[in-house]
């Protein structure tokens, strides 16, 4: 008797232990642990300028003899560029700094270049290359910043370009392998970002921009990514990219535009987890193109479709998007292109009958448009994210807590089987 009583000792014990182990792996999986938040310091820097006159730089040699005379540090190397900074220039009647035909390494930072009538550009840019223009601010003038002709290998990070009387940031003609990030457009009568041809293998990032009339349009994009820009209160449109190939356009923000929030003409785009929030237009539309990828976008309150394919489109991929009300004739997506794919998207007016609670509607969504397309797993989850499987019921189990309730369930019976030879 005594024996088997230390038998169901020992046995109790395992079921405390693994029970314990159990509602560890449970709590674990239930989201209560501690949220760790980081908070972004505001660090406020405060600027002295030197008063200059304009600047014009024609060539290597007129650079390297004006940074000689004006003591300007650097060499023209990758290793020591050639430095100006900290000048206040407010002569409105030429350009504020002009670079042309220079390949040495430069930089210009920290200048205030400001104006009023007859309003010439802040900065002008042709032919040159190898450059960085930072932390620079840019009000009333012309145009912000002009890049006339082949400017490759540059940088434009963390200027500020505001209240211009037309283009805050004017690309006429070959921009390569640059970079235009963290700058913030506002205030400015025309556009914000315009280029008219020849953007290649370059970013555009994290900027912000608010007001004016487009937001950033690109002609003639190619290889090239738009990420993580905010774009708000345009006239006009406000990410557009006509005749565009490889462009990547993700992770940007468009709220309160007077046209189309995303507009792309062209082949292989990708459009991924954009927010489109209340566009006069459509939300995004694809004009031409083949084998592009519409996913993950969030698309509310549009005037006209949330999408929108038009009649050259082909071989498109929509998928794990959230639609919801945007106002379209009988859908919130049109589909006048051919062989489309279009599926596991959420659309706000279309969420019943799911009789098996596996998160699809079972009717398909029908699409406007000449394609007589629909969407045949339309998806409850406002958030677009599509079910694990179509028949999953219920919530997932982890594996670790099945093996460990197996095991509880052996050792309850070892008990149970203990207790009776008592």
């Amino acid at each position: 008797m005594t024996h088997n009583i230390g038998k169901t000792k020992v046995a109790l014990m395992f079921v405390f232990l693994f029970a314990t182990l159990v509602f560890g792996q449970v709590t674990s999986n239930s989201g209560m642990a501690p949220v760790c938040c980081e908070v972004a310091d505001l660090v406020m820097i405060s600027q002295t300028y030197t008063d200059h006159a304009a600047i014009s730089i024609d060539g290597n040699a007129d650079f390297l003899s004006q940074a000689t005379a004006e003591s300007w540090d650097g060499t023209g190397s990758i290793a020591s560029p050639i430095v100006i900074e900290g000048y206040r220039i407010s002569d409105g009647t030429t350009e504020g700094i002009k670079i042309w035909n220079v390949d040495l390494h430069w930089a210009v930072r920290d200048c205030l270049i400001e104006g009023g009538p007859p309003y010439a550009c802040g900065f002008y840019i042709d032919n040159s290359s190898n450059g960085e223009f930072s932390n620079n601010v840019i009000r009333d003038r012309d145009v912000g910043v002009q890049c006339y002709e082949g400017t490759y290998n540059c940088s434009f990070l963390n200027n500020q370009i505001l209240n211009n009387q037309d283009t805050a940031f004017k690309v006429l003609s070959g921009m390569g392998n640059c970079i235009i990030s963290g700058n913030n457009f506002s205030g400015n009568a025309g556009n914000n970002f315009w280029m008219t041809g020849g953007f290649n293998d370059s970013q555009i990032t994290d900027n912000t921009v608010k007001g004016g009339q487009n937001g950033i349009r690109v002609t003639a994009c190619l290889r090239s990514s738009i990420t993580g820009n905010t774009v708000s209160d345009c006239g006009l449109d406000a990410l557009v990219f006509p005749s565009a190939i490889g462009v990547i356009v993700t992770d940007n923000t468009v709220r309160n535009t007077t046209g189309c929030g995303i507009m792309i003409s062209g082949s292989l785009a990708e459009v991924e987890s954009n927010t489109v929030i209340n566009s006069s237009d459509s939300g995004i539309y694809i004009a031409t193109g083949d084998n592009g990828l519409v996913s993950k976008n969030l698309v509310v309150g549009s005037s006209e479709y949330g999408l929108k394919l038009g009649g050259t489109t082909s071989n498109t991929t929509v998928t794990e998007n959230s639609f919801i009300d945007n106002v379209g004739v009988t859908s919130q997506v049109l589909d006048d292109g051919e062989d489309n794919d279009i599926s596991y998207n959420h659309y706000s007016d279309w969420i019943t009958p799911d009789a098996d609670t596996n998160g699809i509607v079972h009717v398909a969504y029908s699409l406007d448009g000449d394609a007589s397309n629909s969407d045949p797993y339309p998806i409850i989850d406002a958030a677009g994210t599509i079910p694990a499987t179509p028949t999953d019921v219920g919530l997932p189990i982890d594996p670790m807590l099945l093996a460990s309730i197996g095991i509880v369930v052996v050792v309850l019976i070892v008990v149970v089987f203990l207790m009776k030879r008592r």
